[in-house]
């Protein structure tokens, strides 16, 4: 049966209907696909994109941090390189993978650092400043041995502001391993900084102290500077090479014909004559208009000594006498009718003294020795004593503090200088007298003094033994010893007094020993019986109604400091036996310069005169051109103080003091040889007396033998304080140096020679003395190859109020030692000597103070102050020995950056 055709369409079209339609539907599932593959393809790639980056990210990341300690390792190894050499200037170098280039720019002290680290692509860039400072110029004080730094005194201070913890105010290498490497006595320095040693610090409590201090600090390298050799920039050569205006060059040495010796008036033997010339040349003022001057001083041997007797022609001239004209004394005492010093009175200067008294030949006339104890330490010691002083001719205010352990006896003492008495010693009567002022009284402690004689080593001979005590209280206390048995005085024999203080009480009791009135010197002294250095010419007595004598002595630098028994000011005994209340005294000194002070008498006569206003001498034939004629006269009668003479004619006249007895004395340059004749002096009254005549010497240029501060120093130079005397030194006193003064003479081996002594300073009776020594460029201010002292010890009043070095202060302490990179290795012999007693007087080193022996470092007394200071100028500009690559250096931070 067929179907309908109707029927059949319908079903071909919805068939071909459906078919359609499964076509499209599976063609949208293919392109559904499609992009779901698409998308998954996209995610997959920026996935596999997202990991290699990362990747790509954590390779640069690492670069960059491997760059970063390559670079840190460039700036590690500049520090290093830079602490061997400072003149280090850079490297390239690699480490692991990747490598620092390092570059070292200089200004000064002043290193700039640039470290750039790279590996693969990373880079980084560190930069950093640091100052370059030696090991050897990080203290203010390096002794290659030990130091010493304060006594009991204060007024002492040391010290170094440096901001590094490598900086030190003192520092010791102890070369010689001493037992104690630093010895700190805070009571009498103020030490601002830290203590750095190679072995103990004693005085101190490292725990506890405000800045660093390191007992294991090792040894600092002490470099030696080139003082003479070949090469053009040692001392001795620029010395020999660099001229003055005057055409000579500035090396200094007796005989040496490029100046010492180099024709008149260049005529000198003596190198310290030479030195002393040409100073006074210079009007004290040294280095001015001359380019880096290096002043070089060697002594031609080891024998050759600092005194002189200037040369070179000159005459006699007065200097002055005694002030008010002279003393005069109501009384003869045995303990010394003081007459005092001409005011002005020069080293070298000779000095004639006239004293008159009444009683005539009853009477037995001395003149006593007189040491005043003052602060200055002897260079003899007893261990374990509160004190060693020095016991010499002059001293200042003083004040000693003693600790005496209850029940018990504390022994101090006090010595004559090297040499005092020696053989000039003799047996008789010593007045011991010390005093004790009321704020250090104490009546627990009794009190004595004895009296010994003791060798140049400081051991005892024989003794007096000790007298009563007397208590301690406020007050003088005396003690009179009369012939003890000492035992014959010998060459080298010194006096000592022992002082013992005895503790009455069971615990520790304290006592002071010093003045109760300000320059009341003779108030701690002892008076000898031996002379003080005046030589009697001649003595006339006119029965037992009145005398005089007359006495020369040759001025040395001391005069403005002696001390009297019982007076103040600067003055010498005259000691009468037996005393007399009733007896008159007058006495007066006067001073002249030019004199042959070692023969200064030509020839002398006096007589007795009878009773009259007129007064004759005898006449004299002098046996010399240019001779000075001194008349003197007394008379047993007068009415006034002054004007009680009228001088012989054609006289001048220098001395008129009276009362009763009263003196005259008058001159006259006689410019020939040959009879002087009468002199003839006239008195207001008449009466008995005395006149005498006598004929000064001109010396080898108007001079004497010309010391150090009353000192025979060998191969030292001397820095004086008060004018070498004679004419043409009268400027010798150094107030301004410019440059480096140098002393330096090679021996045999690593011997060395050649020490500088800085005369007592409170001598200088100029203010315009003060003294200012300035370095030039990297010289060093003052360098000796053996040691450098300066010991001051004040009169009351002195003129000078500073002294002032600024610069690098050197010593070779008699050793010239370097080690294989030219380091010295430590000498045994102190190198520089500091014992500041001086009142008023501030005395400032500024800058470094180095020796290759031991240094110590004192304040002994009077009102003036020592200050050791660190000069950050000075160490910004150091001699090449210091910044060679074997001294080493320490980095101070200044700045630091990083950056590309």
């Amino acid at each position: 049966m067929r179907e309908p055709t109707e029927s059949r369409d319908g079903l071909s079209r919805l068939r071909d209907s459906a078919t359609a339609r499964l076509r499209d539907q599976r063609g949208s599932a293919l392109a559904a696909v499609l992009v779901l593959v698409v998308l998954l393809t996209v995610a997959g790639v920026a996935m596999v994109n997202s990991t290699f980056t990362e990747i790509s990210v954590a390779y640069n990341a690492g670069d960059a941090s491997a760059a970063q300690y390559a670079a840190e390792a460039g700036l590690s190894r500049a520090m290093y390189e830079l602490g061997q050499n400072a003149g280090w200037t850079g490297i390239t170098a690699a480490i692991g993978t990747g490598q620092y280039v390092v570059t070292v720019t200089s200004s000064g002290l002043i290193r700039s650092i640039t470290s750039t680290g790279t590996r693969g692509g990373g880079r980084r860039v560190l930069k950093a400043a640091v100052k370059v400072v030696a090991k050897s110029a990080a203290s203010t004080v390096l002794a290659n041995t030990t130091a010493t730094i304060g006594s009991n005194t204060s007024g002492l201070t040391v010290s170094n502001d440096y901001p590094s913890s490598a900086a030190s105010a003192v520092h010791a290498n102890n070369e010689l391993t001493a037992p104690t490497a630093i010895t700190i006595n805070t009571a009498g320095a103020n030490v601002i900084g830290g203590l750095t040693a190679n072995g103990v610090i004693t005085g101190v409590g490292c725990p506890t102290w405000a800045w660093t201090c390191n007992a294991s600090a090792g040894v600092r390298p002490m470099p030696e500077i080139d003082v003479d050799s070949a090469a053009t920039s040692s001392l001795k050569y620029r010395a020999q090479h660099t001229f003055d205006a005057d055409g000579k060059y500035l090396y200094f040495k007796g005989g040496d014909p490029g100046r010492c010796n180099s024709g008149s008036p260049w005529i000198f033997t003596s190198t310290q004559q030479c030195w002393d010339y040409y100073v006074n040349s210079k009007s004290g003022t040294l280095g001015s208009g001359i380019t880096n001057p290096v002043f070089f001083v060697e002594f031609t041997g080891a024998t050759e000594s600092t005194t002189y007797t200037p040369g070179g022609g000159g005459s006699i001239a007065f200097r002055a006498i005694s002030p008010n004209g002279g003393d005069v004394y109501n009384g003869l005492s045995n303990t010394g009718n003081c007459v005092h010093v001409p005011t002005g009175v020069a080293n070298g200067d000779v000095m004639l003294a006239v004293i008159s008294w009444t009683g005539g030949s009853a009477f037995t006339v001395t003149t006593p020795a007189n040491y005043a104890m003052n602060m200055t330490n002897s260079d003899l010691t007893v261990a374990g004593a509160d004190f060693n002083k020095e016991l010499d001719v002059y001293t200042g205010d003083i004040s000693i503090p003693v600790s005496v352990a209850g029940n018990a006896y504390e022994y101090s003492y006090g010595f004559t200088k090297v040499g005092v008495p020696g053989a000039a010693g003799v047996p008789g009567t010593y007045l011991l007298r010390f005093s004790v002022p009321t704020t250090g009284a104490n009546s627990n402690v009794s009190l004595s003094a004895s009296v010994d004689r003791v060798n140049s080593a400081g051991v005892m001979q024989n003794t007096s033994g000790f007298p009563t005590e007397l208590s301690g209280t406020a007050g003088s206390k005396e003690f009179t010893i009369t012939n003890p048995i000492l035992g014959t005085w010998s060459a080298g024999d010194r006096l000592r007094i022992s002082y013992r203080f005895h503790n009455l009480a069971s615990i520790t009791q304290s006592i002071t020993v010093g003045h109760s009135v300000a320059g009341w010197d003779y108030q701690n002294m002892v008076t000898t019986p031996w002379t003080n250095g005046w030589t009697l010419l001649r003595r006339i007595d006119n029965s037992t109604t009145a005398s005089m004598a007359v006495y020369w002595k040759a001025a040395d630098s001391n005069e403005s400091g002696r001390v009297c028994q019982s007076y103040n000011g600067a003055g010498y005994d005259w000691a009468f036996t037996p005393t007399s209340g009733t007896k008159t005294m007058v006495g007066s000194i006067s001073a002249y310069s030019g004199v042959n002070a070692s023969t200064p008498i030509d020839v002398e006569n006096g007589l007795a005169t009878a009773s009259s206003t007129t007064h004759s001498t005898p006449s004299i034939t002098t046996t010399v051109a240019n001779a000075m004629v001194v008349a003197s006269f007394a008379v047993n009668n007068s009415n006034a103080t002054t004007n009680q003479w009228t001088p012989p004619a054609g006289m001048t006249e220098r001395i008129d003091r009276g009362p009763t007895p009263a003196i005259e004395s008058a001159e006259l340059l006689q410019a020939l040889a040959g009879p002087t004749g009468v002199k003839t002096a006239t008195a207001v009254r008449s009466g008995v007396g005395a006149a005498h005549i006598l004929a000064l010497k001109p010396g080898p240029g108007g001079g004497t033998a010309v010391q150090c501060g009353g000192i025979d120093y060998l191969e030292t130079l001397c820095i004086r304080a008060t004018p070498a005397s004679g004419p043409g030194y009268s400027s010798s006193v150094l107030s301004q140096v410019t440059g480096a003064i140098v002393t330096f003479r090679r021996g045999s081996g690593t011997s060395v020679a050649g020490d500088i002594v800085f005369e007592n300073m409170a001598l200088d009776s100029t203010t315009t003395h003060n003294y200012t020594h300035t370095n030039v460029g990297s010289d060093p201010a003052l360098i000796a190859a053996g040691k450098i002292t300066m010991i001051s010890s004040s009169p009351p009043t002195p003129a000078r109020t500073s002294t002032t070095i600024t610069g690098i202060i050197y010593t070779f302490a008699g050793s010239d030692n370097p080690d294989a990179n030219g380091n010295l290795q430590g000498a045994s012999t102190l190198g520089f000597d500091l014992q500041h007693g001086a009142n008023g007087i501030t005395l400032k080193l500024s800058g470094l103070l180095l020796s290759n022996g031991s240094i110590s470092l004192l304040d002994t007394g009077g009102t003036g102050t020592a200050t050791i200071q660190y000069n950050r100028t000075v160490v910004e500009n150091l001699p090449a020995a210091f910044t060679a690559p074997t001294v080493g250096s320490f980095m101070i931070p200044v700045s630091w950056s990083s950056g590309d």
